[in-house]
């Protein structure tokens, strides 16, 4: 047995090895580059930075929050698909803290560093995504903000959550793929640019946390942006695969974080964006993901039960512009925002 353990080791080592080493390398999630920091610099002197991809979105949150000033007015919370809400939506000092994917425990985690930084906010906008009430939505990444999110529910007689450290991702076979997929691309990371272009080759932060998309993103042929959505259809599902029920643990923590917003003396804006009207037409006739419309008469209903003003705009029906200008599968434009509004 002891000779079975000793060969097993001789293969197991070595090859945990390659897959760590080669993952600090090309690190696709820049876990141990710390380049948060170097951008949050630029923008926090007014620079935009652009050649940013795959960073740690929320460790950029909460060197955001930690530094800005003067502090926001407006804090604009959700995923990628209110990117591109900023203080140009508004009359006073906005920041943008969405983050990719965002799940409950983001939104939460988020709350609580300007808590922790005794910023007060005037206003939170919160981008309601359809997986936000899916306890399987496969949504990892606010791990980053652990220590945050379980500080708000000790805070508030909820059990703290455990979690690994994020470096745990380095023995990820999982994160050794995402770095084959980068390395194969050539998507090493280049080193960040400090600009005062807005539309660059490469995506850009902005300094009120908006994003400007690259070149390629944004100028593109209407079916060449159809030909994605119908191609992307299947593995954009995935955080609302195994999605039955809305998640009544979910609801509780989301309840508690909007009625901590409403007794900080917060106004509450609850935003629904569309999805691609290709994507939504599928999902609604898909017995598996039709559930967004329930989700979206339940944000509704909780609303008006809570006198929270929302600008929901459901599917393609209500969407203010046509296909051709959306840039993504689901994220609107700047002129669809802007329309909708």
């Amino acid at each position: 047995m002891n000779l079975f353990i000793k060969k097993c080791l001789c293969y197991v080592i070595p090859l945990l090895s390659l897959v760590v080493g080669f993952n600090c390398v090309v690190d696709p999630g820049n876990l141990v580059s710390g380049i948060e920091a170097k951008i949050v610099n630029h923008l926090l002197a007014g620079q935009n930075v652009t050649n940013v991809f795959n960073i740690d979105e929320r460790s950029l949150q909460k060197y955001m929050i930690m530094g800005v000033k003067p502090a926001p007015e407006t804090a604009i919370l959700g995923s990628s698909r209110v990117m591109l809400i900023g203080k140009n939506t508004y009359n006073e000092a906005a920041l943008n803290n969405g983050v990719s994917g965002a799940s409950l425990e983001d939104l939460i985690a988020i709350y609580q560093l300007y808590r922790v930084n005794r910023v007060k906010l005037k206003r939170v906008v919160v981008g309601i995504d359809p997986w936000l009430f899916n306890i399987n939505n496969s949504q990892i990444r606010w791990k980053t903000l652990a220590k945050e999110y379980n500080s708000f529910l000790k805070t508030n007689g909820f059990d703290p959550v455990a979690s690994l450290n994020k470096y745990f991702q380095l023995f990820s076979f999982s994160y050794f793929q995402e770095s084959v997929k980068f390395y194969r691309k050539g998507l090493i990371a280049k080193a960040i640019l400090p600009t005062n272009t807005i539309a660059n080759k490469g995506l850009t932060r902005l300094p009120d946390g908006t994003i400007s998309y690259d070149l390629k993103y944004r100028i593109v042929k209407p079916e060449v942006v159809l030909k994605r959505a119908n191609d992307e259809i299947v593995e954009s599902m995935h955080p609302l695969d195994k999605y039955s029920e809305i998640s009544n643990d979910i609801v509780k923590k989301f309840d508690y974080l909007i009625s901590e917003m409403l007794n900080d003396g917060v106004v509450v804006e609850f935003l629904l964006l569309p999805y691609f009207p290709v994507v939504y037409d599928f999902m609604m006739n898909s017995e598996k993901y039709r559930i967004i419309g329930d989700i979206e008469l339940f944000v509704r209903e909780y609303a008006a039960n809570k006198k929270i003003a929302s600008l929901t705009v459901g599917g393609n029906k209500c969407l203010p512009v046509k296909e051709p200008a959306l840039v993504g599968y689901y994220d609107l434009p700047v002129v669809g925002f802007y329309a909708t509004v």
